[in-house]
């Protein structure tokens, strides 16, 4: 017998949705697929992402 499947795209959709719902004042939510990526490499990614929503710069940005 299968148990219930674990849908991460789906359950991180209906967690985004509810933070939105409660209305919580100066709270931005931003619910994104990454293409090409699964649980374990998509960390870089989405921490080079929050960072530089957090301190934008200039760019272009390169490897150095």
């Amino acid at each position: 017998m299968d148990g219930p499947r674990n849908d991460m795209v789906r359950d991180t959709q209906a967690f985004a949705d509810r933070l939105r719902q409660r209305g919580y004042q100066g709270l931005q939510v931003d619910n994104r697929v990454i293409p090409a990526e699964d649980h374990l490499t998509v960390y870089p990614t989405t921490l080079t992402r929050a960072l530089l929503q957090v301190y934008p710069g200039a760019g272009p940005y390169d490897g150095g």
